[in-house]
């Protein structure tokens, strides 16, 4: 009798490979924290408080490294005037209403504020050489010079938006609860908005829900009730921000209907690809009716984007040039030319 060997043990089959997860961005646990209401305003006037201190005191070491003695005052002194010299920049940021897009607008842009603080620089050089020069007769000594006045303004353009954009990313996220925002239209173009929203908090905007006729759709928050019911969640959820991502109503009507109920509302609006493109081209007035000459228009490459035009630019003729020299040595090196 022949004895039959058992079979081999099956291999045991590979465990699955886990799936990766997507990791998710880490967010800033700033819920439960005790917060400010209002202080926007406030915290910018503090950072700039600090930034320009430091600009002057910069000002005046540089410029006495550069020859220019230091002035003969007391401690006291230019402790006074070093503080109504503040005071006046401050006075002329709010006048040139650089504290104004603080709560106007969503996320101030960076290029429009240096812009502004430049011209407000200037506007404030030339009276404050002049009350300068009036607290010569009172201190009897040179208290600020225009060389000075140079390095100051050099200073502030570098200290004043490094200052606020500490301040927005780091401090008021902490220190100021977040507007409360309401989304209309919760499609792609409205998850975007609330993922911008989401990934931006010093942007200073937290989403309360959205507004959509569809109120099973699937959205990165709750879905509150309907666009013709916008007012009433303005009044409910306390909305500071309206923003209008889409709307098969009139986005004209619904920001009237938010605007005749809740005049404190800040309204917004997504711009669909004939606004966009408008918004780059030239008001004319032809007889009463306003017309806007749209600029040439090219596709973008990402044609799933919200808005899927984008004005061409125009080329200079320096990009011609080149333009031309690279087509004519193509057509050497396909003729052999050497």
């Amino acid at each position: 009798m022949m004895l039959v060997p058992p079979p081999p043990p099956a291999a045991a089959e590979p465990a699955p490979a886990p799936v990766p997860v997507p990791r998710e961005r880490p967010r800033r646990a700033t819920a439960g924290r005790a917060r400010l209401r209002r202080g926007r305003r406030v915290f910018l006037v503090g950072a700039d408080t600090l930034a320009l201190a430091v600009a002057l005191a910069v000002a005046v070491a540089v410029a006495h490294v550069l020859g220019r003695p230091m002035p003969d005052l007391r401690a006291g002194a230019a402790a006074a005037l070093a503080g109504a010299a503040i005071a006046g920049w401050l006075a002329v940021f709010a006048a040139c209403r650089l504290y104004a897009g603080g709560t106007r607008t969503i996320a101030p842009a960076g290029a429009a504020e240096a812009g502004a603080l430049f011209h407000a620089l200037l506007a404030g050089s030339l009276p404050g050489l002049l009350a300068a020069k009036g607290a010569e007769s009172v201190v009897d000594t040179v208290v600020w010079t225009p060389l000075e006045a140079v390095l100051f303004i050099a200073a502030a353009l570098l200290a004043v938006p490094a200052a606020r954009a500490v301040t927005r990313s780091l401090v008021l996220p902490y220190a100021v609860r977040p507007r409360r925002a309401l989304v209309v239209g919760a499609g792609a173009r409205g998850r975007w908005l609330a993922a911008a929203l989401a990934d931006h908090p010093e942007w200073g905007l937290e989403l309360v829900g959205f507004a959509d006729d569809d109120l099973v759709r699937r959205a990165s928050g709750p879905v509150l009730g309907r666009i013709a019911d916008v007012a009433r969640i303005v009044q409910e959820h306390r909305v500071e921000w309206v923003l209008v991502a889409f709307s098969r109503r009139s986005p004209a009507a619904v920001l009237e209907a938010v605007a005749a109920t809740c005049p404190r509302a800040h309204l917004a609006v997504v711009p669909g690809p004939v606004e966009r493109v408008a918004a780059a081209g030239t008001v004319e007035d032809l007889d009463g009716i306003p017309v806007v000459t749209l600029p040439r228009m090219e596709a973008r490459a990402d044609a799933d984007a919200p808005i899927p035009l984008r004005p061409a630019r125009s080329r200079s003729v320096r990009g011609e040039v080149r333009t031309f020299l690279r087509a004519a040595a193509g057509g050497r090196r396909s003729h052999g030319t050497p």
